[in-house]
């Protein structure tokens, strides 16, 4: 399985740091951004988001924060993985 990351567009803007992860069909599966304020400031947050006939929506949360960039798209990528119907 393969995720590949690119940059959230929304409105046609970019905001830095906020990514958007697609699978090998492009169907997107996930995000993560930095954290501007409040509790978790300076964490990244994560969200897994992907649907369709081959995902088993998890029980557990689908989204949540991570202290690195890079763990924050571990988890998605994860997630996504236990998620898969095989």
């Amino acid at each position: 399985m393969k995720v590949t990351w690119e940059r959230t567009v929304i409105g046609g803007q970019t905001a830095p740091g906020d990514f958007l992860a697609r699978d090998e069909t492009g169907r997107a599966v996930g995000r993560i951004y930095p954290q501007m304020g409040g509790h978790h400031a300076g964490e990244w947050f994560w969200c897994f988001n992907a649907f369709g006939s081959d995902i088993n929506w998890p029980n557990y949360p689908a989204i949540g924060t991570e202290p690195t960039k890079q763990a924050a798209a571990d988890r998605v990528k994860r997630v996504f993985e236990m998620c898969r119907k095989r």
